[in-house]
């Protein structure tokens, strides 16, 4: 099996295809809904380390993967209550 690297697509299973593609129709059951977004979680690097010795534009690509992963898990935890500048009234 080839390593993979930072830039090649995250692997998934069809299942995982399945579900996001009923997410994009509206159609996804709650099991669907779940495991599309656990894909795309998966998928941006959010629990991943993101440093890798002498290569800093790898950091760098993955950084930006990740920031995509973190705002998705920002709103997932958001509350009407907590103040943010970046919330659209």
């Amino acid at each position: 099996m080839a390593k993979r690297e930072a830039h090649h697509p995250a692997p998934f299973k069809p299942i995982d295809a399945y579900s996001l593609q009923a997410l994009g129709r509206g159609e996804a059951s709650d099991l669907q809904q779940k495991r599309a977004l656990d894909w795309i979680i998966m998928a941006t690097g959010v629990r991943d380390e993101v440093f890798v010795p002498g290569k800093p534009d790898v950091k760098d690509y993955l950084l930006g993967r990740r920031s995509i992963g973190l705002q998705i898990a920002h709103l997932l935890t958001w509350k009407p209550s907590e103040k943010s500048p970046d919330v659209e009234r």
